[in-house]
């Protein structure tokens, strides 16, 4: 019976150990002779011996490795080595990946003769898995035969490549349970786009969302036939498509498809048509305004300000937005009240916009004042009241003419005043006096500017009682 490599080297070691005890501390060890284990070779000093599957060795000499392929492949011995292969999940059959040529069967890692194992990873069922091993349901080739699972009563399932639920029709697969990747509903019909199945909502897209073989089926809607391009089309002039057509529009409340300045959008120019389709003709408040202002009662229609500045009757623009101007109060029963000797504004407006353009319009507004303080007060020596008509773009300041050389507002309390605006007729009268890009058909705002005088009169305080405010 021979001795292996590891028991020679495990008696060597024996031997030393027990030798050295005998000579106790004042001897010199020998040196090593025999086999003795070592992991590479490092440990094996440095007298020519290298580390063949775990123990220290000569190619050539002694102790001579028995299992080690000399240079050109022949062993110690002059015969052929030997081919084996790493059966690393123990099942008996070898891994053809992992060839090793030796001269001796290895004792330090687990080798078989045979190549035949097509899973040799223990952490991936390699126990389980080699050519004659029972067949189960773990989607593993057991037997290595390049099938799954047979011989079970699996079902059909289908790849499932963009996870959207829905399979490949062209790629079935028979599984004995449902498998990563795998689903139970075919029929997608775009495999690889998410967006795209059976159960997809159908878009307008041009495409078919949900496989049905129809693209774009109920997602069409209704366009109106907008000849005059003013985005309103008619209503009787229909058209169903997915995608909207050149010429048509979404909204059909167009009363006029042939002049493009008719449309629910529209201003009523007061020209005896219906120009915003709203089945009326020059309809207020757009043509000729509201025929009374004093009816704005709420707080965001009507309001006053002092504007703490003298503007001596030439107010820069409209006022109701002034920087710096503190709120006065303008009760419901249409009086306005004030105090210090500076420029104060009452403003009227309306929610949307008046068309003053109308013929031989006017806006009339009679009021009377009262005025208290020290002395005799009196008003500024300009021509008052100061009319302002304003738009979102500009204004046009209206200052009444000089009669005698004696202002409308005359210094004694209790005068009433009485006057009709000509809007719209330049500077007849003299009333306009400064005008930037005001649009008469889009007037937003009515204010009305009045000045108590300064001179002699430090403390002062006014009420104005509107009478009569509005166009006519």
């Amino acid at each position: 019976m021979s001795t292996s490599p590891q028991r020679l080297a495990s008696s060597a070691l024996l031997v030393l150990g027990v030798s050295l005890a005998l000579a106790g501390a004042c001897y010199e060890a020998p040196p090593q002779d025999g086999y003795y284990s070592c992991a590479d070779d490092t440990e094996c000093g440095d007298g020519g011996l290298v580390c063949d599957d775990g123990v220290c060795c000569s190619e050539r000499g002694e102790p001579l490795c028995l299992g080690r392929v000399l240079d050109g492949g022949l062993c110690a011995d002059g015969g052929a080595a030997t081919p084996y292969f790493r059966d690393e999940d123990g099942d008996t059959y070898g891994n053809l990946a992992q060839p090793l040529l030796r001269c001796a069967l290895p004792e330090s890692i687990r080798v078989v003769t045979n190549s035949d194992d097509c899973n040799d990873n223990p952490a991936a069922g390699g126990s389980l898995t080699f050519p004659g091993a029972p067949e189960q349901c773990d989607g593993l080739d057991n037997d290595c035969d390049g099938q799954f699972d047979e011989g079970f009563d699996g079902g059909l399932y289908y790849r499932d490549e963009d996870n959207d639920s829905y399979g490949d029709t062209n790629q079935p697969q028979t599984l004995c349970r449902l498998s990563p990747g795998f689903v139970e509903a075919p029929a997608d019909c775009q495999p690889r786009n998410p967006r795209i199945h059976p159960n997809a909502e159908e878009e307008c897209n041009g495409m078919d969302d949900d496989c049905d073989g129809i693209p774009d089926e109920g997602v069409t809607e209704t366009w109106y036939r907008d000849a005059d391009d003013d985005g309103f089309g008619r209503a009787d002039m229909q058209r169903q498509a997915c995608v909207q057509p050149q010429g048509y529009v979404v909204n059909s409340q167009d009363c006029d498809d042939t002049s493009a300045t008719k449309n629910p959008d529209a201003l009523d120019v007061c020209d005896g048509t219906d120009n915003n389709c709203r089945n009326g003709v020059d309809e207020r408040p757009d043509c000729g305004g509201p025929t009374d202002l004093l009816l704005l009662t709420s707080t965001g229609e009507r309001g006053a300000l002092d504007t703490r500045a003298n503007f001596s009757g030439g107010n820069p623009s409209c006022l109701r937005f002034w920087d710096g101007g503190v709120p006065e109060s303008f009760s419901a029963s249409n009086v306005w009240s004030g105090s210090r000797p500076s420029s104060h504004a009452a403003w009227f407006e309306a929610p949307g916009t008046w068309d003053l353009t109308r013929a031989n319009n006017s806006l009339a507004i009679r009021f009377d004042h009262r005025m208290a303080g020290n002395g005799n007060p009196a008003w500024s020596p300009h021509r008052q009241p100061v009319i302002v008509l304003c738009s979102e773009e500009g204004f046009a300041r209206y200052v009444p003419a000089m009669d005698g050389g004696v202002n409308p507002l005359l210094p004694y309390a209790g005068i009433e005043v009485n006057t009709v605006l000509p809007i719209g007729r330049g500077t007849a009268g003299g009333w306009i006096e400064r005008s930037t890009a005001l649009d008469l058909r889009r007037v937003k705002r009515v204010e009305i500017l009045i000045e108590p005088s300064d001179a002699g009169t430090p403390s002062v305080s006014f009420d104005v009682n509107f009478i009569k405010l509005g166009f006519q």
